[in-house]
């Protein structure tokens, strides 16, 4: 977690806990004070470890220098075509084990996929959601005893009440997140539906069809059609309709909001391989291991990919509670000497 965010939820949860304990003090509330604890302790050692990591960074711009250095290799082939890219290629292709859908439907896959994805960039909201309501006390215990579950002392109960706040508050939001991830998912396959496309021959040609997956994205090549999804959309065109295949490099510059400023957090390089069509028009572009992109060219597009030698290259300026963040699970930017 950045330290700017850490020291936000860690003094928030810090301030609230003391209120807390302090006030089950003066009820003499064992339970309220044993629950709130080490909860305060906690807190406070995040609190003063994002107040000494703050105090650390200084306003810094970004190195340009890696940047302009990559892209000279980018735009001129050197990139790809250098022993070392190459020879991690190899090595990729080695390890590489190619895999099919089939254990898993195209509905579950594109749901848990895209589940993946919100819980993700909702994380905070749900911890800063569940602090909040336990602290608060929000009285579920009543409400179950209107609901004629449980007893009079447990609705009376500030300790039970508040543990079962704690955990009732993230489950909620999680239920919340699979109804959206559903609707989300069951909507995509629908819209093919109105293309003319069904959805039964969608799903057995994305089980049929290798994988190339990276996190929540993933290509499917099929017999007859290639499917993207990312987390966000879901995309499927004919094979046929595929002209051209190429690259896109994004360089994402991160960057964190401070008291004392906007603080460079570092860059991640982001790999996408790009489907047009025969006028030029973007099918559709998904993210993967730079490797991964390689293999599909080489193997189901060796014809198209040598039809578009340009290689498209953007920087964008983000925040890192906006960023999604991929670095985990591709590989790194192979850099000739």
């Amino acid at each position: 977690m950045k330290s700017a965010l850490l020291k936000r939820l860690s003094w928030i949860t810090f301030l609230i806990s003391i209120v807390c304990f302090f006030a089950g003090n003066s009820f003499d509330n064992t339970d309220v004070k044993m629950f709130f604890l080490p909860v305060l302790i906690l807190s406070g050692i995040m609190a003063l470890s994002a107040y000494l990591m703050g105090k650390r960074e200084q306003l810094s711009m970004d190195d340009d220098t890696f940047a302009v250095s990559f892209f000279k290799q980018l735009v001129s082939g050197e990139y790809f075509n250098s022993s070392v890219w190459q020879n991690a290629y190899r090595d990729y292709r080695t390890r590489y084990q190619q895999h099919r859908r089939s254990s898993l439907g195209i509905r579950t896959d594109l749901f848990i996929r895209c589940l993946r994805r919100l819980v993700v960039l909702n994380s905070v909201w749900m911890f800063v959601c569940t602090v909040v309501a336990g602290a608060a006390n929000i009285p579920l215990g009543d409400v179950l005893k209107d609901l004629g579950v449980g007893t009079a002392d447990y609705s009376q109960n500030i300790g039970d009440r508040i543990i079962v706040t704690v955990i009732t508050v993230p489950l909620i939001y999680l239920m919340v997140l699979c109804l959206v991830a559903f609707l989300k998912s069951k909507k995509w396959l629908d819209s093919f539906e109105e293309k003319g496309i069904g959805v039964r021959e969608i799903e057995t040609s994305y089980r049929e069809g290798d994988a190339f997956e990276c996190s929540i994205n993933s290509v499917v090549i099929g017999p007859y059609y290639v499917h993207g999804v990312d987390g966000e959309k879901f995309y499927t065109v004919p094979r046929n309709m595929i002209n051209a295949v190429a690259w896109n490099v994004d360089r994402f510059i991160i960057s964190a909001k401070t008291k004392y400023g906007t603080v460079y957090k570092g860059d991640e390089y982001r790999f996408y391989i790009v489907f047009k069509s025969g006028n030029g028009e973007v099918l559709f572009r998904i993210p993967l291991d730079q490797f991964q992109i390689r293999m599909i060219m080489d193997n189901y597009f060796p014809n198209e990919a040598a039809k578009s030698f340009q290689i498209g290259y953007d920087e964008i300026k983000i925040l890192s509670h906006k960023f999604f963040s991929l670095k985990k699970h591709t590989s790194p930017v192979m850099m000739a000497d």
